[in-house]
């Protein structure tokens, strides 16, 4: 077991305007829970990245429509997998519910 002791008693941000955010949504942690049936589209691409998910039951598709009406797999996410954490402001993928 490894502990770590420190002795700086500076305070460290925990909060998004600490960090220099001006979002309206200014809280540290907000859960929902949702529950999708099958097919149904939980974000799209090039949608505002705003929330993180986590799958609970069932599985998710991750997925991008290609100019040719095919469809390319992104991931897929079953339960306990962790999903939708972008580097940019707005969703790759497109992801749906499996089951």
């Amino acid at each position: 077991m490894f502990v770590r002791i420190t002795t700086d008693r500076q305070a460290h941000p925990n909060a998004l305007n600490e960090f220099g955010s001006s979002s309206a949504f200014n809280r540290i942690i907000g859960l929902s829970e949702f529950t999708y049936r099958k097919g149904t589209e939980i974000f799209g691409e090039k949608e505002p990245a705003v929330y993180v998910y986590q799958v609970k039951h069932g599985a998710v598709r991750s997925h991008k429509f290609l100019l040719d009406g095919r469809r390319q797999i992104g991931a897929f996410h079953l339960a306990g997998d962790i999903f939708g954490l972008e580097n940019g402001d707005k969703h790759r993928f497109t992801a749906e519910a499996v089951v």
